[in-house]
């Protein structure tokens, strides 16, 4: 009698877990409408600010190539 009491309590305490654990994720998942325009704010001023470093980057790049480019027609000249 008092094992089918244990096993019927951990059921129900199981149970209650598993409600639980479900009712959180739909929470979760709920995104309100300041939630997302935050998000879609936050994307914005990642891209504005990404692209001026990654076309810095890209003038940086280009001038090395110039740089490599003179100083290889430095040498050549000079080992003539």
């Amino acid at each position: 009698m008092a094992k089918t009491t244990i096993i019927s309590a951990s059921l129900c305490l199981l149970l209650i877990a598993l409600l639980a654990g479900c009712s959180g994720d739909q929470e979760k998942k709920e995104v309100g409408a300041i939630e997302k325009m935050t998000d879609k704010a936050a994307q914005q001023a990642v891209r504005n600010i990404r692209q001026p470093i990654e076309q810095a980057g890209q003038v940086q790049a280009i001038q090395d190539a110039h740089v490599r480019a003179i100083n290889e027609a430095i040498d050549k000249q000079s080992g003539q």
